[in-house]
């Protein structure tokens, strides 16, 4: 049986349901990533889900905010940047998607996530700056932040839809093609990641990115005094 008008009823979460959500989140972005890592890449469009929960406000309608903003966190969280990684290893190099490094293998060189291996020299930064980062861009000028490559992947790529089209070229481009070129510090445009190189593995960069992308939220989750404190329901920020 269904109320007369299902329009008017309204729930309000309390604190610690919001909390238990978080917590759920959480797990399932962990989750996700751990899947991943064993080799299921696909496991990156969950991920980009779970990062939508946690981290995007829908502006057009105040409804929709994410559990970051439910909680009021935004403004006081930092998260690792790893696009500002700089390997000196020889075998790794940092030129293609910032996100990524370029690693040998048995066989050639592979284009893939770093993870943890930069994280005790990434630059912290506000949360803002972080969400709007780029994460692709081409030498026709199309580029990309972590908001609106997690944003496509979640809403027109099978996060949590699949649409019959894909409205962002930038997206599209990073996932069809990967032609991701290196941009320096000074705005000077830099060589093409070769990715019809035969002894590169350059698919799938979308994903490994998205990939990234988890680490550095859940970095920022593991180390942070504040939500570690919340989740605990030690602290009522």
């Amino acid at each position: 049986m269904t109320t007369k008008d299902p329009k008017r009823f309204t729930y309000v979460l309390s604190r610690e349901e919001i909390i238990e959500s978080f917590i759920d989140q959480i797990s399932d972005l962990r989750r996700a990533c751990f899947a991943y890592d064993d080799g299921n890449l696909r496991e990156a469009k969950n991920i980009a889900l779970k990062v939508h929960i946690i981290c995007h406000d829908n502006i057009a309608s105040k409804r929709s905010k994410s559990i970051l903003s439910l909680l009021n966190l935004k403004r006081e969280i930092f998260l690792p940047d790893t696009s500002t990684i700089k390997s000196s290893d020889p075998r790794v190099a940092s030129s293609g998607p910032p996100l990524l490094v370029i690693g040998s293998t048995d066989t050639g060189w592979e284009v893939k996530p770093p993870l943890g291996a930069y994280d005790d020299v990434a630059k912290s930064i506000a949360f803002s700056e972080w969400w709007d980062g780029i994460v692709y861009c081409n030498s026709s000028g199309l580029r990309m932040s972590r908001k609106f490559l997690i944003l496509s992947m979640r809403n027109q790529h099978g996060g949590a839809h699949v649409d019959s089209t894909i409205s962002d070229e930038a997206y599209f481009r990073f996932m069809k093609f990967g032609d991701h070129i290196s941009i320096s510090k000074n705005g000077d445009v830099g060589i093409s990641l070769p990715t019809d190189h035969p002894l590169l593995d350059a698919s799938n960069l979308h994903l490994k990115t998205v990939r990234q992308i988890g680490h550095e939220l859940l970095s920022c989750i593991d180390s942070s005094e504040i939500i570690q404190g919340i989740i605990s329901k030690k602290v009522d920020f």
